[in-house]
């Protein structure tokens, strides 16, 4: 599967793989890799209900090789999408569509708010972050988005959801389902572990899904 998304990452980033709707709408999927500095190949998959942003049951995982074993990330893409390939068969998702993909972001007046560009209409998105310092290196932080589409309006995430050694989110791409009834929004989230100058040390991205109307 080929697409034309490309996010801009940090250094020891994970590598977006595959991301798209099932054929009729209800699900999206999010596959991404990464190789460590020692060499193993990690994946991590999240399939989402697009009404209710959960994760479906076996949906949301990740695998990772060994020295020994699996130490590409090819090898380990594979693995992940042969253990799930009846429940992505079942949810519509082989293959998957990417859907329409909305303009931007367009960022106004800092990295927290931002529009999007759909069928001549706005989609304003206003994020709120609130980050915790637990000690020097060891940081936890939350979002809560707000998503305004004309008269309509969605909240996204909450401030009371930490996530742990996360330092900070930014705004990526805004899918549109292939009905034209649902968004997928994608968030990078920059994730270190706390240890002495490795601050930024990884990023990967998250997904919220909701209804246009």
């Amino acid at each position: 599967m080929s697409f034309n998304i490309t996010i801009v990452s940090a250094a020891n980033n994970w590598n977006l793989d595959r991301v798209g709707f099932s054929s009729n709408s209800r699900y999206f999927i999010i596959v991404e890799s990464r190789t460590d500095k020692a060499g193993i190949a990690s994946a991590r998959m999240e399939i989402v209900n697009t009404k209710t942003n959960e994760c479906v049951r076996g949906g949301c995982q990740t695998i990772s090789g060994s020295k020994g074993d699996l130490k590409n990330e090819e090898d380990i893409l594979n693995k992940l999408y042969g253990k799930t390939w009846r429940l992505r068969a079942r949810l519509k998702l082989t293959p998957s569509r990417i859907g329409d993909r909305a303009k931007g972001p367009f960022f106004e007046e800092d990295c927290n708010t931002a529009y999007y560009l759909y069928n001549n209409q706005k989609i304003h998105v206003q994020m709120q972050q609130d980050v915790i310092s637990l000690s020097y290196y060891h940081k936890k932080a939350s979002l809560q988005i707000e998503v305004n589409i004309g008269d309509v309006t969605k909240i996204l995430d909450s401030l009371e959801n930490y996530r742990d050694y996360t330092q900070k989110y930014r705004l990526n791409h805004l899918l549109i389902s292939p009905n034209k009834k649902r968004f997928a929004l994608l968030v990078m989230v920059f994730y270190g572990d706390g240890k002495k100058g490795k601050k930024w040390l990884e990023n990967y991205t998250i997904v919220h899904t909701a209804t246009l109307y």
